[in-house]
């Protein structure tokens, strides 16, 4: 059975012998490396930490090899990029991508840079959170892991306590980064996709060919589903993501 650990030993079953995982003893939070033999990619890991569980939803349990059949693939943007697992993943099986990666937690942030930085050439790692308008967000964190972070907007958390972050709509960040389309669009943003889709202009959906989001309740799944009329989408699901595919105009169409 898989499972990283902090001892001085790791035993990994044959059935994820792709990874060799260089262990000592490990205070919370100490960085430790493992490596993906399978994708050609080093990660880096928080000891004691969600980072743990994100790693074995990406590269043990292949959520986003739902993914591995498309064409070309050149844009990318990972919102929500946390520690940079997701854009690790990406990176190696799209060879020809290029990656914004949007997080907003300062401590996600410092090991998103390290395990993102021997690509540096094919990415763009944006401090801030994905949010329908450029406005100062409060950011909050829930105590529920490093990966659980939440963003609000000031106007509407008066009684929120929190640091500070900017937000960034898609729009914008197209344009910034001269995407005419985005390739892939992955979102896992804590709840925030409801205010994203609630509030979005549809331009970055119209030029958005594949989504692939964790919906966190009823409320954020109505929001989303509720932007996309007027597209058509092939629904399909890969552990806890949702991924809408091959994205264009006309009627919603969706098929499990």
């Amino acid at each position: 059975m898989y499972g990283l650990s902090t001892g001085t030993a790791v035993v990994v079953a044959s059935r994820y012998d792709n990874l060799r995982v260089r262990l000592g003893l490990s205070p919370r939070h100490q960085l430790y490396s493992v490596k993906v033999k399978s994708l050609g990619v080093e990660a880096h890991l928080r000891a004691g930490t969600t980072d743990e569980h994100v790693f074995r939803q990406i590269f043990v349990e292949n959520e986003y090899s739902i993914l591995e059949s498309l064409g070309t693939v050149t844009t990318i943007v990972d919102c929500g990029a946390n520690v940079g697992f997701s854009s690790l993943y990406f990176l190696s099986r799209f060879p020809n991508a290029r990656i914004v990666a949007i997080e907003p937690d300062p401590d996600n942030l410092v090991a998103l840079r390290r395990n993102l930085q021997p690509y540096l050439d094919r990415v763009e790692i944006i401090e801030g959170a994905v949010w329908p308008a450029a406005e100062t967000l409060t950011l909050r964190k829930t105590g529920q892991g490093e990966w659980a972070t939440q963003v609000f907007s000031c106007a509407s958390s008066k009684r929120e306590s929190g640091s500070s972050v900017q937000g960034v709509t898609l729009d914008d960040i197209s344009q910034r980064l001269g995407f005419a389309t985005i390739d892939i669009l992955k979102i896992d943003i804590e709840g925030s996709e409801k205010e994203l889709f609630a509030g979005c202009s549809k331009q970055w959906l119209a030029g958005t060919k594949n989504i692939v989001i964790e919906i966190h309740g009823g409320e954020c799944r109505d929001a989303v589903f509720q932007a996309l009329t007027g597209f058509s989408f092939r629904l399909e699901y890969s552990g806890e993501l949702t991924v809408l595919r091959d994205v264009s105009f006309g009627a919603l169409s969706l098929h499990t």
